[in-house]
């Protein structure tokens, strides 16, 4: 694997005529982070793959031990975030971010309607950008030592790549809890949740690569869904789906997301921490995450209910914008990631109704010329 390609690109041959694309995350020293140039390769790959007649299905991994991804490569970001402002940008936003965050939720949304089955192997960490990219796959497979998480809070951000859209989705509205809390989830927590569909074993890598190539494939795809749902069922291992945390704690999961509003929520949040040491690490990420975070996350699983996927990316576009325009974002990857002080100064939270109404208005007001950069956004189309 070339050295200096952040992802690389293989066909696995089968037995017979077919193949297997397969794409590798290849910065493993950033844990797999997504650049604007990763996102564009492998959006340009998965374009041609899909009208190879002979490829049956394509295999989405990270290179490492660490992480399949952990997120967008925030270094880069902040390197665009906070160079000298570049002349062509709209309405103060770097070019760099408004390109990323556009191509990454047009990868994105061009997954969850890609006609060939992609199967994603989720080991080590999966966060954010990692979770964003492979939700849209036909399997998602957690291995065993697997952690998944949307930490977006604690830079500054919101959970996006349409999590406003598939947390909300969580039963009993637990997805809130998750995006306020930064919450680090296991494999089995990752079934619950609807962010994986099975765990195998990481040891079984190789041999469940191995079973697809010797595969009995065919040109009706019927038959390769049956075939490859049947191979990647006979890996399963189900004992690792006995240990979810969340479903130990639905009961007072659920009685706190049942909260009326997000200010009730953390209060409430606040006084389980403070009784139950459970929840307390959850209770300490909430408090130190950037406040406008808190609401904005909130407010967007809220609106995302009614809408379309299609829509829900729009939105978190322009959310994601005004996270760039309104400071928190820079200073909570300076924060966590340049300095590592772990001591972002945030900007104050709404103090009222009529505040938090002009906070949102201010994240989701339009900030670009003309047309809207997810304009375009379709299921065949990058």
């Amino acid at each position: 694997m070339p050295v200096n390609t952040p992802v690389s690109f293989a066909i696995i041959p089968t037995k017979g005529s077919h193949t297997i694309g397969r794409i590798t995350l290849n910065s493993p020293k950033t844990l797999n982070g997504l650049t604007y140039e990763m996102v564009r390769l492998i959006g340009q790959q998965l374009q041609a793959w899909r009208y190879d007649p002979n490829m049956v299905a394509v295999w989405l991994e990270g290179e490492g031990d660490k992480a399949f991804c952990a997120g967008a490569d925030l270094r880069q970001l902040y390197q665009a975030l906070t160079a000298p402002q570049d002349p062509l940008a709209e309405h103060d936003i770097p070019s760099y971010a408004q390109e990323f965050f556009a191509k990454e939720y047009q990868l994105d949304y061009f997954i969850h309607h890609y006609p060939k089955p992609i199967i994603a192997w989720l080991h080590g960490f999966v966060m954010g950008g990692g979770i964003g990219l492979s939700h849209g796959a036909r399997y998602r497979i957690a291995t065993e030592n697997a952690t998944f998480s949307m930490p977006e809070i604690s830079i500054g951000l919101f959970p996006d790549v349409a999590g406003s859209w598939f947390l909300g989705q969580i039963p009993a509205r637990i997805g809130r809890f998750i995006a306020l809390t930064a919450a680090r989830l296991n494999a089995a927590d990752a079934l619950f949740s609807g962010l994986a569909d099975m765990i195998i074993e990481h040891q079984r890598k190789q041999d469940v690569i191995g079973a697809l190539t010797w595969a009995n494939w065919q040109t009706d795809p019927v038959h390769n869904e049956h075939t490859l749902h049947n191979i990647l069922q006979s890996f399963a291992s189900w004992q690792y789906c006995q240990n979810s945390t969340l479903i130990e704690h639905a009961a007072e999961l659920a009685a706190l997301c049942n909260a009326p509003d997000c200010r009730t929520f953390l209060m409430q949040l606040m006084q389980l921490g403070q009784q139950n040491t459970w929840f307390e690490p959850y209770m300490l990420a909430a408090r130190n995450g950037a406040p406008s975070s808190l609401y904005l996350s909130w407010i967007l699983q809220d609106m995302a209910r009614t809408m379309s996927l299609a829509d829900v990316y729009k939105m978190e576009f322009n959310a994601a914008m005004g996270c760039c325009a309104r400071g928190d974002l820079v200073e909570g990857i300076r924060a966590l990631v340049i300095d590592k002080d772990k001591k972002p100064d945030w900007l104050p939270a709404a103090s009222d109704e009529k505040d938090l109404t002009e906070l949102i208005e201010f994240y989701l007001i339009p900030r670009y010329h003309g047309v809207h950069m997810l304009s375009d956004l379709a299921p065949d189309t990058l």
